[in-house]
C-alpha cells in the first residue's frame, strides 16, 4: 500500500506543471491567407515587372483596406469620370473594358461581408426597384415581339438604361455615417470642379472641336469645351448636375463664412465650365432647376438674381449670345427640319405610331446602341424620352417615367425629414436631378455611363442623408 502511494506521488509530481515554464505555442493558420496572398502577389509582380508592379501593389492595398472599411471604395465613385477617362485613354480592352462592373462587384462583396459581420441579413432596394423591374419586364417583352432587333442588341440596350442603378443599390446598403455622406458629396463637388477647370482651360486655349458641334454657317469660329467627357453636351450636363450641390453647401446653416466663400468659388467654377461648353439646352434646364432650389430653401427673392445673372451672361458673353441667337434664325429651323432635331423627333413619333404599346424594340432607334448597330443610319433622337418611347412603347415609357418620379419622391422625403443642417445639400441634389431630367428632353444623356453612375451615386447619398445614422 505504501508502495502504491509512493507510485501515485511520483506520478503526480511528474505531471506537475512548472509555473515558470512558457507554454508551447498552439499551431494557428489564421495568417495563412495573408502569407499565400503575399506569395501570389510577389510571383505576379516578378513576372509582370515595370509599372505593373505598382498597380498590383496598389490593388492589393485597396483590397486590404476594403476588407476593414468597405466605404473607402465609395470614394472612387465621385471621381468616376476621371477614372473612366484614364481607363479609356490607355486603350485597354477585354475585361478591363468592364472595369466599372468589376469595381461594383468588388465593393459590393466587401459591403456584403461587412453586413454579415454586423448580423444584417437584409438588403435595401427602396421603392425604386418596382418601376425598374416593371421597365425590365416590358423591355424583355418588347425584345421578344420585335422583328427589328437581335437578342444581344436588346440586352445591351436594357443594360444601358438600368446598369447604373447598381451603384444606387450599393450606396443604399453601405454602412455610412452622416459625416461620411457629407464627405462623399463634397468629393462629388470636387470631381465636378476638376472637370470644370479642365474645360475652362480647353476653352481659353481654343482646343480643336469637331465641326459638327457648331453650325458651320451660323457659328463659325466657335470652340466648345468637352473636358474629360468627350462631348460638350455631356460635360454641360455634368456641370448642371453638380453645381446645385455646391450651392447647397453654400447655404448650409453650419458653414463658416470662409467656407461659404470657398463653396461660392467652387460653384462659380462649375458655372464657368458650363459656359465653356456653349450648350444652350443645359442653360434652359439649369435656370428652372436653380429656381426650384431657392423655392425649397424659401429664398424666393434669389430667383430674381438668377434671371439677372442669366441676362448678363447673354448680353456680355458673345459666344453664348451667338449660340442662342441662331435658334431663331430661319436657316436653323430649315436645317432642323431636314436632318436635325425636328426631323429626328418626328421620326421617333412615327415609330411610336407603328407600335404604340411595346415599341420597336430595345436599341432600335435613337441612342448609342442603335448607333453601334447603325439602325436608321445611326441617328440619335436628341431626346431621351422619345428614344424610350420609340424603343419600348407607351408601357416602357411609363416604367421609365416612374423610375424618375420615385427617385424624386425619395429625395423630397429625405429633404422633408432631414436636419436643418442638411436640408440645403439635399435641396441641391433634388435640383441637380431636376436639371438632368429637363436636359434629357434635348439630349441622350442617360446612357452616358459616367453621368448616370455619378447621378445615381449622389442621389443615393441624398436619400441616406435624410435618414438617421443607423437605419433599421
Amino acid at each position: 500500500m505504501a508502495m502504491d502511494q509512493r507510485d501515485c506521488t511520483m506520478i503526480t509530481s511528474s505531471h506537475t506543471i512548472d509555473p515558470n515554464m512558457e507554454p508551447k505555442p498552439t499551431p494557428s493558420f489564421q495568417e495563412l491567407p495573408y502569407i499565400l496572398g503575399g506569395v501570389i502577389a510577389g510571383a505576379i509582380g516578378f513576372l509582370a515587372g515595370g509599372w505593373q508592379i505598382l498597380l498590383i501593389v496598389l490593388l492589393g492595398l485597396f483590397l486590404f483596406f476594403l476588407y476593414f472599411r468597405p466605404t473607402i471604395g465609395l470614394f472612387i465613385l465621385p471621381f468616376f469620370v476621371l477614372v473612366d477617362y484614364y481607363v479609356k485613354s490607355i486603350g485597354v480592352g477585354g475585361i478591363f473594358g468592364l472595369w466599372d462592373e468589376v469595381l461594383f462587384l468588388v465593393i459590393f462583396f466587401f459591403v456584403l461581408l461587412e453586413r454579415i459581420r454586423n448580423n444584417q441579413t437584409f438588403l435595401r432596394f427602396t421603392i425604386v426597384v418596382y418601376p425598374i423591374l416593371f421597365f425590365a419586364f416590358i423591355g424583355l417583352l418588347s425584345a421578344y415581339y420585335s422583328d427589328a432587333v437581335t437578342l444581344s442588341q436588346s440586352i445591351e440596350a436594357l443594360r444601358s438604361v438600368l446598369q447604373s442603378f447598381l451603384f444606387f443599390f450599393l450606396v443604399m446598403n453601405a454602412s455610412l455615417k452622416k459625416t461620411q455622406i457629407r464627405a462623399l458629396l463634397f468629393a462629388v463637388v470636387l470631381g465636378g470642379v476638376i472637370c470644370a477647370i479642365y474645360g475652362i482651360v480647353q476653352y481659353f486655349v481654343g482646343v480643336a472641336s469637331p465641326p459638327t458641334w457648331v453650325d458651320k454657317d451660323l457659328e463659325f469660329g466657335l470652340s466648345r469645351a468637352f473636358s474629360f467627357l468627350g462631348s460638350p453636351n455631356a460635360f454641360s450636363a455634368y456641370c448642371i448636375m453638380i453645381a446645385p450641390i455646391a450651392l447647397g453647401f453654400v447655404f448650409q446653416s453650419s458653414t463658416k463664412r470662409s467656407h461659404k466663400i470657398l463653396f461660392w468659388g467652387l460653384f462659380l467654377l462649375l458655372i464657368g465650365g458650363l459656359i465653356s461648353t456653349l450648350t444652350r439646352a443645359s442653360w434652359l434646364a439649369f435656370i428652372p432647376a436653380l429656381c426650384v432650389f431657392f423655392m425649397l430653401m424659401k429664398k424666393g427673392r434669389y430667383v430674381i438674381y438668377v434671371f439677372i445673372a442669366m441676362l448678363c451672361i447673354l448680353l456680355f458673353v458673345p459666344p453664348i449670345q451667338q449660340r442662342f441667337s441662331t435658334l431663331f434664325s430661319e436657316q436653323y429651323q430649315q436645317k432642323s427640319s431636314e436632318g436635325g432635331r425636328t426631323y429626328r423627333w418626328s421620326l421617333a413619333l412615327d415609330l411610336v405610331q407603328q407600335k404604340p404599346f411595346l415599341g420597336q424594340g430595345p436599341g432600335s432607334y435613337g441612342g448609342a446602341v442603335a448607333y453601334r448597330f447603325q439602325e436608321y443610319g445611326g441617328l440619335y433622337s436628341d431626346n431621351y424620352y422619345l428614344q424610350i418611347l420609340s424603343n419600348y412603347g407607351v408601357l416602357g415609357f411609363i416604367g421609365f417615367f416612374l423610375i424618375l418620379l420615385f427617385v424624386l419622391r425619395l429625395l423630397l422625403q429625405s429633404f422633408r425629414y432631414a436636419s436643418k443642417k442638411d436640408k440645403s445639400i439635399i435641396a441641391g441634389i433634388v435640383c441637380g436631378a431636376i436639371a438632368l431630367f429637363l436636359n434629357m428632353y434635348t439630349e441622350n444623356l442617360w446612357e452616358i455611363v459616367p453621368l448616370s453612375v455619378v447621378f445615381f451615386f449622389f442621389v443615393a447619398l441624398g436619400i441616406r442623408l435624410g435618414e438617421v445614422d443607423d437605419p433599421q
